[in-house]
């Protein structure tokens, strides 16, 4: 079968009211067919109307404010235009002033009756995204040419192939059986749910996440969105995935508040933890999330259903305590989404060993690693010999066109202008893959996604025919609550801080756009951090719990432009640059902190939230290694906790040359150990005038 004649009989099947395959058009990149097209809702999604919600309790002398946001919603361009000139001046209205809608998506409405309401998943729906599903998986399995070689390069080019023939879903009895049940429970729980409405995916990491040196259309989130969303459309869901990948421009050795990781530790798990992860709760997909404090994490609704990890580049196979401090931080969050690690190189080299381990001993929360390079060699094609020729061929070179399997991207056949056909057939831009690169991973993700979807349907319609109501099972409200006492004992990470009931904290001003889909304007307006529960807030400078009230604390946010086209590939700038489309291929990640220089300008003061471990770490922007400079060894601050200077002696560089650990636990006696209020203070003065700018990017706890 060619592939115009598998596209048409995926993406043309007059028998279905819509379905989600793209085929480009010489006009543009591609023309959208169905419901599965990302690029049709970029703005669509956006709400017309702003919804204003602050509730405020007082109790004594304390006050805690719930701040809450609602999946997807958020405030209107309109709100975002009239809040940005105060947005910058003052850092603390910026973070406040915020929309909040009323409803949680993920608590089931209450039913006043006994009787519950019908399931609002119907079996009409279940027998059309099964369709869908089983059409996705045919386009795949003829594209690879067969579904034995389909599975050979989707599947079982992960640490742990995946395994979707067996029967025992209700009582797996060993890893593999584990590892796919949470995936399909996943599911499962995410169809039956009735408030639920999207299905969420969360990737955090470095500049392959972030899709550099790409147009981001070509992104594999951005292709998997294009492709496997037409799945949920039929489910009367959308698929939403949130690229939260950030590049080293920022200084940092892996991502901004998902980052540096690698030797240096933690940081890239605490602040994947906090910037997807932890943030899920206030919602990874919100704009609104932008505008406003979170509510409390019991009333909020989580977000991720599945978490995708790539940084490694950069972790020269000694990643094994990030992987299980992911891993482990993944499972406290309400939904406990199952962690993929997206690694572009080939399995078993120089992580073998940590990875499977991990993969066994945290086999029943999904864990797995999905090697790229592995995927194409599983294919069969002769890569050695065209490599031993004359002349040689590498197919993974930089530049190189063609995987050996197909000249050019599956959208990139019918594509017309030659600039962005040749553009289409990259594998391997540099280290970053191109579009044929990503193409294989989006498949891999999507294909595995997409066993899981199918036997879960089989579970749920079996529950259905028995009279059954699936919900009692899988809805959102019968999940069971994870507890650190739940995990096995840690065989990499510290187990001080990454055996915990909550995942970390980190306010992050270095800014991912999010989805561009689901965020439209309101981020190039807003210029806040990013998505979600940022943990720390900047505190009011006139709240009476301020500790500092009556200081002058005027600090100012900053965040880089960049240029529109900055690590967009040269192809594809000149195919777009004139184009009314060019957004789609602008980058998402930008550096960012809030910023002072002048002693006239203060203090910033942090109300800290609440912490198990009482860890507190700030990075510095921008450079690799401005922790020393910026904060230990800078005479012209000071940083106080609980009001109490903080002795520079004691700080750590830690976890990279970037951040420096101001406490690794709680103290234990002084005033620094009291919180009369409730809450913990962080607080940054600037004492002398300095020849440059301190710039505080993250603000992480534990």
């Amino acid at each position: 079968m060619s592939y115009r004649q598998v596209s048409q009989e995926y993406g043309d099947d007059s028998d279905d009211d819509e379905v989600g395959f793209e085929l480009p058009t010489s006009s543009g990149p591609a023309r959208q067919l169905g419901a599965g097209s990302a690029l049709n809702r970029l703005y669509s999604s956006t709400p017309k109307m702003p919804y204003l919600q602050i509730v405020v309790f007082l109790s004594g002398l304390l006050a805690v404010y719930f701040y809450g946001v609602h999946e997807g919603k958020g405030a209107s361009v309109d709100l975002m235009n009239s809040n940005h000139n105060d947005a910058d001046d003052n850092p603390f209205r910026a973070f406040h002033d915020a929309t909040s809608p009323p409803t949680d998506p993920a608590i089931p409405s209450q039913i006043d009756n006994d009787e519950q309401a019908p399931m609002k998943f119907t079996m009409d729906q279940l027998q059309a995204t099964r369709s869908e599903a089983q059409k996705f998986l045919t386009m795949l399995e003829s594209y690879y040419t067969s579904p034995e070689q389909t599975s050979n390069m989707l599947l079982n080019a992960w640490n742990d192939p995946w395994d979707f023939n067996h029967d025992n879903y209700n009582a797996p009895s060993n890893s593999n059986e584990h590892r796919t049940s949470k995936l399909v429970d996943t599911m499962a729980r995410a169809l039956v749910t009735d408030d639920q409405s999207k299905f969420l995916i969360g990737g955090i990491g470095s500049s392959v996440m972030a899709g550099h040196d790409n147009c981001h259309y070509d992104a594999y989130q951005n292709q998997m969105m294009r492709n496997f969303g037409g799945i949920w459309e039929k489910a009367g869901m959308e698929f939403v995935f949130q690229n939260a990948g950030e590049g080293g421009g920022c200084g940092d050795r892996e991502c901004a508040c998902l980052e540096t990781l690698t030797n240096d530790a933690v940081t890239a798990t605490f602040l994947i933890v906090t910037d997807c992860l932890h943030n899920h709760v206030s919602q990874i997909s919100s704009s609104s999330s932008y505008f406003t404090l979170p509510k409390s994490r019991k009333n909020v609704s989580p977000d991720c259903d599945i978490i995708h990890y790539e940084w490694t580049y950069f972790e020269h196979g000694g990643a094994a305590p990030q992987h299980e401090q992911l891993i482990r931080w993944t499972q406290m969050l309400p939904k406990q989404p199952p962690a993929h690690i997206y690694n572009t190189g080939v399995r078993g080299n120089g992580q073998g060993n940590s990875d499977d381990k991990l993969s066994e001993l945290y086999a029943k929360y999904g864990y797995n690693v999905w090697f790229q390079r592995t995927g194409f060699d599983n294919g069969g094609h002769d890569y050695a010999s065209e490599r031993n020729g004359d002349p040689p061929l590498d197919r993974f070179a930089w530049g190189q066109h063609g995987d050996g399997y197909h000249e050019r991207t599956r959208y990139g056949e019918l594509e017309t202008d030659e600039i962005r056909r040749g553009s289409l057939e990259v594998v391997m831009r540099n280290w970053h893959p191109g579009p044929m690169g990503f193409q294989l991973t989006a498949d891999a993700f999507s294909y595995v996604y997409t066993k899981a979807i199918l036997k879960a349907l089989d579970l749920i319609e079996q529950d259905m025919n028995d009279g059954n109501d699936p919900r009692d099972k899988w809805t959102a409200s019968e999940r069971p609550m994870m507890l650190k006492r739940d995990l096995p004992d840690p065989i990499a990470c510290d187990a001080e801080y990454c055996t915990v009931d909550e995942p970390p904290g980190c306010l992050n001003f270095e800014v991912s756009m999010a989805d561009v889909f689901d965020i439209g304007l309101h981020y190039r307006q807003s210029r806040l951090p990013t998505y979600g529960n940022w943990g720390a807030r900047i505190e009011d400078p006139q709240d009476d719990l301020n500790p500092h009230l009556g200081e002058v604390q005027n600090w100012s946010l900053w965040h880089e432009e960049n240029d529109f086209w900055k690590l967009v590939a040269k192809e594809d700038i000149s195919y777009y640059r004139n184009r009314e489309d060019k957004e789609i291929c602008k980058h998402l990640d930008a550096c960012g902190g809030i910023s002072a220089q002048k002693a006239e300008e203060g203090m910033v003061v942090f109300r800290l939230p609440k912490m198990e471990v009482g860890l507190v770490v700030i990075c510095g922007c921008c450079g690799k290694d401005v922790g020393n400079s910026m904060f230990k060894s800078n005479p012209d601050i000071e940083i106080l906790y609980n009001t109490v200077k903080l002795n520079p002696d004691t700080f750590e560089i830690w976890p990279n040359p970037k951040c420096v650990r101001l406490l690794p636990r709680f103290p234990a006696s002084g005033r620094e150990s009291e919180t009369p209020t409730g809450h913990a203070y962080l607080a940054i003065k600037v004492v002398n005038d300095m020849s440059q700018p301190i710039r505080v990017s993250h603000v992480i706890t534990v």
